[in-house]
């Protein structure tokens, strides 16, 4: 799983996406999982670096191995609640 800009012409709106394999890593697709691209927002935590916006990414595995497959999740901001960057 990872954030990538490739769809945005600015390069500047995030979407998230999960890489698969079903050859044991010979070959990989890349699947879109966000519904909408977001916009980094960063600078809103005083203890961390003012420029970075975190890697709230989170993957589990079955460790028994019950179940194929693992348990992702990532973090979104809703664009309605964003302010884009000027223009420069």
């Amino acid at each position: 799983m990872f954030y990538d800009r490739r769809r945005d012409s600015r390069n500047f709106l995030i979407d998230t996406f999960v890489a698969k394999s079903r050859d044991a890593g010979q070959t990989w697709k890349n699947h879109r999982v966000t519904e909408n691209n977001f916009a980094a927002i960063h600078d809103e935590d005083v203890v961390v670096n003012s420029v970075y916006m975190g890697d709230y990414l989170g993957i589990a595995a079955d460790r028994v191995r019950q179940r194929d497959g693992v348990i992702v999740s990532w973090e979104t901001i809703p664009l309605e609640t964003q302010t884009p960057p000027s223009p420069g």
